[in-house]
């Protein structure tokens, strides 16, 4: 999976941080491409570090196609700012939606999780400010139990 991370060409000559991370992201093959005064970097998910991510967004830039999930309760409300996190019925009554109804839970054990995704793409990392603490990269999620042998 190849995840997109957008900066100002002004921040490259304006942030340090910024500018060691577009030179690290070059070494180790990012695609790059200028496209007005964004530069955009393709790496692959499994290559950037959550807190990189993190850092992209407080310096203004934008970081798409993440897969990224949240441990949730599912019957708590979805947190306020998140994409789709109410719905209308036909009398046009708005309804807060739960965990459990925004997305499909995938549950460990007694954990449970949430796929930061609206079904079809995952969201942008400044959708996801409102959890941003509790973001979880997939390699992050624990591991299923291993099923018991039958005799």
């Amino acid at each position: 999976m190849t995840t997109k991370i957008t900066l100002l060409q002004s921040l490259m000559d304006s942030n340090t941080q910024a500018q060691q991370l577009a030179t690290n992201a070059a070494i180790k093959g990012a695609r790059i491409e200028a496209e007005g005064p964004n530069v955009h970097y393709y790496v692959g998910a499994d290559k950037l570090i959550l807190e990189v991510a993190k850092f992209i967004i407080s310096v203004g830039g934008e970081v798409s196609n993440y897969p990224l999930w949240i441990e949730v309760d599912t019957t708590t409300e979805v947190t306020v700012g998140i994409k789709n996190r109410t719905s209308i019925d036909e009398n046009e009554v708005e309804t807060v939606k739960t965990w459990a109804e925004w997305r499909t839970p995938h549950v460990v054990g007694d954990r449970t999780f949430i796929e930061m995704s609206d079904g079809q793409d995952y969201l942008k990392m400044s959708e996801l400010i409102p959890v941003f603490d509790d973001l979880l990269k997939p390699e992050d999620l624990p591991p299923m139990p291993a099923e018991s042998p039958q005799s």
